[in-house]
C-alpha cells in the first residue's frame, strides 16, 4: 500500500513539473511557435468557361479558402490588382489575350510577386 501511494505521488509531482517547466518557459521565452498552421488562402480563378469557374471556386471554397473568379483576361487583371490574391488558377487559353501574357502582367506588379500562379 505504501509502495502504491508513493508511485502515486511521484507521477503527480512528474506531471506538476512538467507543466511548472512549461509555465516557466512560457514566462521566460513566450509562448511556442508551431511550426506550421494551415489558414484561408485568397484564390483568384481566371477561367471564361462559366461552369469550368464555378466547379473550380465551389471546389477551393469547400478546402476553406476565399474565392473570387473573373471570365476575362482584363477582368481577371484588375481583380487580381485590387483583390491581391495569394493564389491564381488561369485559363491559358482566353479569347483575349492568352494565359501567358496576363501571368506576365500579373508578375510586373510588385504586390504580386509572392502570388502563385497555376496555369
Amino acid at each position: 500500500m505504501n509502495d502504491l501511494a508513493h508511485t502515486q505521488r511521484s507521477c503527480s509531482e512528474d506531471i506538476n513539473r512538467r507543466w511548472l517547466d512549461r509555465a516557466f518557459a512560457e514566462r521566460q521565452f513566450g509562448p511556442a511557435v508551431k511550426a506550421w498552421e494551415p489558414r484561408s488562402l485568397r484564390v483568384l480563378v481566371i477561367e471564361d468557361d462559366a461552369d469550368t469557374a464555378e466547379s473550380m471556386a465551389r471546389l477551393v471554397r469547400l478546402w476553406g479558402h476565399d474565392v473570387r473568379q473573373a471570365t476575362s483576361a482584363r477582368a481577371g487583371l484588375d481583380e487580381a490588382l485590387a483583390y491581391r490574391p495569394d493564389f491564381v488558377l488561369l485559363d491559358l487559353g482566353l479569347p483575349t489575350m492568352d494565359g501567358c501574357s496576363l501571368a506576365r502582367q500579373l508578375r510586373l506588379d510588385p504586390g504580386l510577386q509572392g502570388c502563385f500562379i497555376v496555369a
